[in-house]
């Protein structure tokens, strides 16, 4: 065990169990405090929401464990069916008729019928007051569960709602410098800027994973009986985890898409080098290619204009591309207002051969849930643009974008919001 070699009282990042573990930096003790204020003075339901990983569970116990004496809860985790709350609360409302709040952990995983039962008992009032209120703690896809149209009452009934960010580098160094603190240690600044730098791109700043990270590198420092942590460990408990990235994949791919950009701010698409087994599928730029500036504004976005299959002299649009641009109308339909996305980039619809061979590729690379197609119309010409991702706050869509390889940021991919298409 590393403890006595480090001068530790206890592991660092075991557990989050306790309230003297519980990190307030990056806004976490702020979320706190909106929630158990927002808890004594509103009556409307709360949302928190992050990406697996990023402290939801922790910001639920330490809410229980600072709730007003004047306020009960019940705790809960999905998946819950609507006669399991039934039952939790019938229990606790039997026994004791404070306001009670029900926390509901995983709130993502929730059936719709549990939700509407939720929404009922939301309802229910004691002395003009509702007598429950729900605090629903859940992964991002809880907005598009709550979009459903029967649910829209209850998604109306929410009267706050929390996002908690990823970490950047430098709320990391502060949260490992306040965990092995609060663990015994007394010496010198131990995890290296380097280590920081590698634990953050490794863990996209979600702090379970950053935890468990930088626990097997105090483990890989320990063995090698080195009093420091540097970007060497933190590289050899990836590779013991089989977490070090795939460079013949997702990192190949945005290096090749990257070979979009020529000679500083110009991208052509068709120099997108995405690359197979076989060889390049696109390895020159026709001559009738339109050079998109990257400085240009962003296209105008309609939803709801129709594209026709055939979009000029260069022939119609390819299937996958049509395929994503149905499927993007239907993102649209559901995804909320403030979601963001990143904008890749955007050609002439007439590019229609190299179009469907970049949106093939990232298909087969990613899958049909990340990338997007959409249609726009600039000064009579039509235009396909391509986005990737969606995200709950401008925030989490920028750092996604910052963590895109460093190649790819000559055409300078940038986050939009969603109601900017609408």
């Amino acid at each position: 065990m590393y403890l006595d070699h480090f001068g530790l009282s206890e592991a660092p990042f075991a557990g989050t169990e306790h309230s003297k573990c519980f990190f307030s930096g990056a806004r976490r003790g702020a979320v706190l405090d909106a929630l158990l204020y927002a808890t004594r003075h509103s009556h409307g339901s709360i949302m928190v929401i992050g990406a697996s990983g990023s402290g939801k569970s922790t910001a639920c116990r330490m809410m229980l464990a600072r709730l007003p004496a004047e306020l009960r809860a019940i705790p809960l985790a999905g998946p819950v069916t609507r006669e399991e709350i039934l039952r939790a609360v019938e229990h606790d409302l039997s026994a004791d008729l404070r306001q009670t709040l029900v926390l509901i952990d995983d709130a993502h995983a929730l059936p719709v019928e549990t939700l509407e039962e939720a929404w009922h008992l939301s309802e229910a009032s004691a002395d003009g007051r509702p007598a429950l209120q729900f605090v629903l703690f859940g992964q991002p896809e809880l907005h598009g569960l709550l979009a459903r149209p029967e649910l829209r009452q209850f998604r109306k009934s929410f009267c706050h709602s929390f996002t908690l960010e990823p970490l950047s580098p430098d709320e990391i160094a502060d949260d490992l410098r306040f965990r092995m603190h609060a663990a015994g240690y007394r010496g010198p600044e131990i995890f290296s800027a380097d280590a920081v730098k590698l634990i953050a791109g490794a863990t996209h700043g979600l702090a379970g994973a950053v935890n468990e990270l930088a626990d097997k590198g105090l483990h890989s420092a320990f063995a090698k009986n080195n009093r420091r942590v540097t970007k060497r460990h933190i590289r050899s408990a990836l590779r013991d985890s089989g977490s070090v990235p795939d460079r013949s994949s997702r990192s190949r791919f945005w290096r090749q898409v990257a070979g979009a950009t020529l000679a500083g701010s110009v991208l052509v698409l068709a120099l997108f080098g995405v690359w197979q087994k076989s060889g390049p599928l696109l390895s020159a730029a026709p001559s009738s290619m339109t050079v998109l500036p990257v400085a240009q504004p962003p296209l105008p976005v309609s939803p709801k204009m129709a594209l026709p299959a055939e979009t000029g002299k260069s022939g119609k649009l390819g299937a996958e591309t049509l395929a994503r641009i149905a499927a993007t109308d239907q993102w649209l339909a559901s995804v909320p207002d403030n979601h963001w996305f990143i904008q890749l980039m955007a050609s002439d619809a007439r590019n229609a051969a190299a179009i469907e061979d970049f949106v093939a590729a990232a298909i087969r690379q990613y899958g049909t849930d990340q990338v997007r197609v959409y249609v726009a119309e600039s000064k009579g010409v039509r235009r396909v643009g391509i986005i990737y991702g969606d995200y709950p706050t401008r925030g989490t869509a920028l750092s996604a974008a910052h963590r895109l390889p460093k190649l790819l940021h000559g055409i300078k991919p940038y986050p939009r919001k969603v109601q900017w298409m609408r």
